[in-house]
């Protein structure tokens, strides 16, 4: 059959398994778009192939009709829990996330891609990102920003660079989510632009530079674009909702970025990948936003870039959005 084909062809791919039995216990399953298994191909949007070894691990495959690659996974189980290393696939065949699940929760290294390029590593445990985050610029690979997390915020040194190049642009320490004690902030050409310190989030004193190192009169650099309401809120409604609680969608996970306009307006949505979410539902989310308080650079309104990171689990919907300068 062509699924069982399909499945050998991808067992001989894979490097390491050279010692797995030839002929291990094989069932195929077909699935509808809710990952809902159905009777035959006749309603069906995709196949699921699962290989079972004595040991009992296991890998599966999941192929769109047409033998287009989506998922592959390994289970195997470890003091006494149900693991798996994870891959899922776009529609060209280009990875967009890998990492590993314990049980229904990610837990370890988790990647995330664009069109093939790697875009964000993040570290996860106990439910919530915890550990290393870095982002790349899609264009260029370099690394964008990095720093790390605990219980899903921003904690420790965070160091964030022009894009596309090695320069950087602002670096500090974050504690529970919010800037705490010196941030610096550089001219292209490297030289210090500005030095502040915050307490707890909130600026308590500054000094401004120019660009040949004479210090000029302070004034507050950025203040970031605010939501008037519960954003929260909106993203349960239109994502999690539709998604995971109504739809049994198990985990996902997509980036995208729109821009917030002068006058707090918000258009130009583009994906780097969507992952298992439906378009739709971002779609959604982003047309219900209320005009948002734009970006304010040394007192004027700026237009900038919200480069988002949105995961989606059984058990709620987060979403980060780092704020850059258009």
């Amino acid at each position: 059959m062509l699924w069982t084909f399909i499945a050998s062809c991808a067992i001989s791919a894979i490097s390491g398994y050279s010692d797995l039995p030839e002929s291990p216990a094989q069932d195929t399953i077909w699935l509808d778009q809710q990952k809902r298994q159905v009777a035959g191909r006749n309603g069906a949007v995709a196949f699921r192939v699962t290989e079972h070894f004595p040991d009992s691990t296991k890998r599966i495959w999941e192929y769109s009709v047409d033998g287009r690659l989506k998922m592959q996974s390994d289970g195997f189980r470890k003091e006494g829990r149900d693991m798996s290393y994870y891959v899922s696939y776009d529609s060209l065949g280009s990875k967009v996330e890998e990492g590993m699940y314990h049980g229904t929760t990610r837990e370890g290294l988790w990647r995330f891609y664009s069109n093939g390029r790697l875009l964000t590593e993040e570290e996860y445990l106990n439910r919530k990102a915890n550990g290393i985050y870095r982002r790349y610029d899609p264009g260029s690979g370099l690394l964008l920003v990095e720093g790390s997390q605990r219980n899903g915020e921003q904690s420790g040194a965070w160091r964030q660079y022009y894009p596309g190049t090695r320069l950087f642009y602002r670096e500090g320490i974050f504690k529970y989510g919010l800037r705490d004690g010196i941030f610096r902030t550089y001219h292209f050409n490297g030289r210090l632009k500005r030095l502040e310190n915050y307490d707890w989030g909130t600026v308590t004193s500054g000094r401004c530079f120019d660009s040949v190192g004479n210090e000029v009169a302070y004034s507050p650099f950025i203040i970031q674009p605010e939501y008037p309401d519960n954003l929260d809120s909106l993203l349960d409604q239109e994502v999690y909702d539709r998604g995971t609680r109504n739809k049994g969608l198990r985990s996902a996970y997509t980036s995208f970025h729109f821009v917030i306009t002068a006058n707090g307006a918000v258009n130009d949505l583009q994906f780097y990948n969507v992952g298992s979410v439906n378009e739709g539902y971002i779609r959604r989310f982003v047309a219900r936003m209320k005009r948002w308080k734009p970006m304010l650079l040394d007192g004027k309104a700026f237009p900038c870039r919200a480069e988002c990171t949105l995961s989606v689990w059984d058990e709620g919907a987060r979403i980060s959005v780092v704020f850059l300068p258009r």
